[in-house]
């Protein structure tokens, strides 16, 4: 096969091939389907499985979703006739010299469980899981390799008339990375979560009373966030309806986007008490207001330092790729290098600033939202404090103590939550530049 001949580079399953007489690195199509198609099955399945476990403890609802309409399932099922085939047609050739029936296998698998947890999804009455979406997006990822290795070939490499040949191969690749591409926005564009009233709404429901972002014969103004897609979320698109409208005329209350639950004083301020009497249960003699708050906050703190790290690393993956584009256009006649790598690193630093603009707003946005749920939750538990201080304890604390509390404290805790990550990250940042 010209692909697995190409490879041909120390080692055969390398991360290295020799395409045209030129050494390119990356992975070889035999490293591909001996460890990538594996590593990427094997994580797929664990997404799978977790999100079948949520979906085992929901009972199925009398009315179905009809999940033969969505678009991500349409594309879901061409993948799986495209694997089929290609599997089909590989099944029967020399394994020794190239294992991509292992490749299709794994895609075969994969996508089979996707289908699954769709049609559950759709029984339960739930939006498409997140699961599924990282799955998506990993699919891109795997199949950029592929493709990569596709466009060389049909690049450089003669046409071959071996029955299933490596061209015909390469046409196939480059229709699965277009068609895993346009699966991943789907998904990216599918909405996170399903409408419902907004914070405002359920607190005036038993006044019966005009809630706040409602309009008269109108029902309540809905959540932007809450219903936004992915990809809404991390471009902040589903703000842009409500910029648009204050552009043109003053917005009010009713224009305005309600809260989402996590985000009310409420919703937070019972989350630290719960977890506050925890922690004078476990240790009533020193509790810990630290831990407390490790206990409600650190998987959102976990969230923003995961952001803040492809922040980190990405910002130098765009110096890098300038770098190796101005020595390029310097030297473009040398052996080793091509137009195909000229427009890679040109992409290359359009997809690193992007992820990086996208990484460091979402590592502000989680970060000071965290700050302002800690900020709510602190004032509300200390001004409950208040109410329930005896008289011994209101001549020990001052009114001037608690209002500094829960304004000057609070706030601190508030802006230094999104900075937080700067012990790490500092340090992160010296040791690679």
């Amino acid at each position: 096969m010209a692909i697995a001949n190409a490879t041909l580079c120390e080692d055969v399953c390398g991360l290295c091939l020799i395409m045209d007489g030129r050494v390119r690195t990356g992975p070889s199509l035999c490293y591909q389907d001996y460890y990538l198609a594996p590593l990427y099955a094997v994580s797929i399945g664990a997404l799978l499985v977790y999100r079948a476990k949520s979906l085992s403890r929901m009972t199925p609802t009398s009315e179905h979703q009809k999940f033969w309409e969505k678009k991500d399932l349409i594309l879901t099922v061409v993948l799986v006739l495209h694997s089929l085939y290609g599997f089909v047609n590989v099944g029967g050739g020399d394994i020794a010299e190239d294992n991509t029936s292992l490749y299709y296998g794994c895609m075969l698998l994969t996508w089979g469980g996707c289908i699954a947890i769709m049609v559950a999804e759709a029984q339960r009455n739930q939006p498409r899981g997140a699961e599924l979406k990282i799955a998506y997006m990993l699919n891109t990822l795997q199949q950029l390799f592929r493709y990569r290795l596709a466009l060389l070939h049909l690049t450089f490499s003669d046409e071959d008339s071996n029955g299933w040949t490596s061209s015909s191969r390469a046409w196939g690749d480059t229709f699965a990375f277009w068609l895993g591409t346009a699966l991943a926005i789907a998904g990216l564009l599918e909405p996170a979560g399903t409408i419902g009233k907004n914070a405002y709404g359920e607190m005036n429901e038993e006044d019966n009373l005009p809630s706040k972002g409602e309009k008269s014969g109108e029902n309540a103004h809905q959540s932007g966030e809450y219903g936004a897609s992915w990809m809404s979320q991390m471009t902040f698109g589903w703000l842009s309806p409500m910029l648009k409208k204050g552009k043109s005329q003053q917005l009010t209350d009713m224009d305005i986007f309600a809260l989402l639950p996590e985000d009310t004083s409420d919703n937070s301020g019972n989350r630290l008490l719960a977890s506050w009497l925890n922690q004078l249960k476990k240790n009533p003699e020193s509790p810990s207001l630290f831990v407390a708050l490790k206990d409600v906050w650190l998987s959102d703190f976990v969230l923003s330092g995961f952001f803040k790290l492809i922040n980190d690393s990405v910002v130098f993956v765009g110096p890098l790729l300038l770098q190796s584009l101005v020595q390029y256009v310097e030297n473009p006649d040398t052996a080793d290098k091509s137009i195909v790598d000229g427009a890679l690193l040109a992409i290359g630093i359009f997809v690193a600033k992007t992820i990086e603009s996208i990484a460091v707003n979402q590592y502000f946005h989680v970060g000071y939202r965290i700050g302002g749920q800690v900020r709510a939750a602190t004032t509300m538990l200390v001004y409950r404090k208040s109410f329930l201080l005896s008289s011994k304890g209101l001549q020990r604390y001052k009114l001037g103590e608690m209002v500094q509390l829960m304004s000057v404290d609070a706030q601190r805790l508030c802006n230094s939550a999104p900075y937080l990550h700067l012990f790490w990250s500092a340090p992160f940042q010296l040791v690679v530049s």
